[in-house]
């Protein structure tokens, strides 16, 4: 018999192939894992810009509760708001430390929103982080050094409608009258009535911001007057105090308003009375000056103000009282804003 001889040719044709193959495996598995780690990296990213994005729009919201009224934001407010998105985004961990932002990267805009009104949003960008790939450490300069995306990323949030109710006069009724009384019994301003003024703000009611709502509603619609943000669980500032400086141009807003009949900031068809939403709060109504809790909105038909004597506003009252949402999150229709941002998409 004969015998064949081991093919020493054959095995170290296979340990060269081997050989040549170690190298492509390892840059396979190079390749693989860049690539994870570049998506571990934008996810990284995105959370940081989220977080950013969610907190700045909040503390807008803060701001714009703590105004009372809508109004623009001012420099500072705005720089509080940037301030804000950079701290937390410096808490978050993107590449091994925190990502840092400048305020060219935190921009205040309005989102589905229309542009007359304040800002709604916060934008916040950022470029793809820089950090050394694994197959620039294998192959040196052959290979890109750095973790690169076409665009940068970024993230909006935005403080959205909470709810359409927007009330129409700074006014209040005391959720104790729904106890005793029943639908269309007359209320009044005045005389020891279970109402009281406010100004939408927890500070102490006054002439001067009175007249200036009351100003402003004479020329536009209640959402360009009154606040920006939902009222609903907040704490304000009620008196029913006789502020005589104000009520001459409540009597002048009675007469312009209760000819509207738009459905708009007059809920009714009939030229002598002015149908307007206003809030409910807390207080007792033998005592109304004081620091309360709103608690809802109702609809109130004002038949005629006076300034003969203390002054007076005579209405009867829709009984049902009125809720929004107590989260304040958003997502409803209308103009008033919750204060608790969601995330949107552009």
């Amino acid at each position: 018999m004969f015998s064949r001889k081991p093919n020493k040719t054959g095995r170290g044709s296979i340990f060269l192939l081997v050989l040549i193959a170690i190298p492509a495996l390892l840059g396979i598995a190079a390749m693989a894992f860049d690539e994870g780690y570049k998506r571990v990296l934008q996810t990284q990213l995105q959370t940081a810009l989220d977080a950013a994005a969610l907190a700045a729009a909040r503390e807008m919201g803060s701001i714009y509760y703590a105004m009372g009224l809508a109004a623009d934001l001012d420099s500072n407010q705005v720089s509080d708001v940037q301030q804000v998105a950079m701290g937390v985004a410096s808490e978050n961990t993107v590449a091994g430390q925190g990502l840092i932002l400048s305020n060219d990267d935190v921009e205040l805009t309005h989102w589905n929103f229309d542009e007359n009104y304040p800002v709604n949003a916060v934008r916040v960008s950022s470029a793809f982080p820089n950090a050394r790939t694994l197959l620039s450490s294998l192959l040196g300069s052959r290979w890109p050094q750095q973790y690169s995306i076409d665009a940068e990323l970024h993230s909006m949030a935005a403080l959205t409608p909470a709810s359409e109710f927007t009330p129409g006069l700074p006014f209040a009724i005391g959720a104790d009258w729904f106890e005793g009384n029943d639908c269309g019994d007359a209320i009044s301003w005045g005389g020891g009535g279970c109402a009281a003024w406010t100004t939408f703000s927890p500070q102490n009611v006054n002439a001067n911001d009175l007249q200036e709502i009351m100003e402003c509603l004479m020329d536009f619609p209640p959402q360009e007057c009154m606040p920006s943000t939902a009222l609903d669980g907040r704490e304000l500032e009620f008196t029913n105090g006789g502020i005589a400086a104000a009520l001459s141009d409540l009597e002048e807003l009675f007469e312009a308003m209760r000819v509207r009949n738009d459905d708009i900031r007059d809920f009714d068809d009939d030229p002598d009375t002015w149908t307007v939403d206003v809030l409910i709060a807390d207080f007792d109504c033998s005592t109304p000056n004081q620091l309360s809790q709103v608690v809802g909105y109702t609809t109130v038909t004002i038949e005629g103000v006076t300034t003969i004597g203390g002054g007076s506003l005579d209405a009867t009252v829709d009984c049902e009282i009125k809720t929004q949402p107590n989260d304040h999150g958003g997502g409803g229709f209308g103009t008033v804003l919750g204060d608790l941002p969601r995330l949107v998409t552009e």
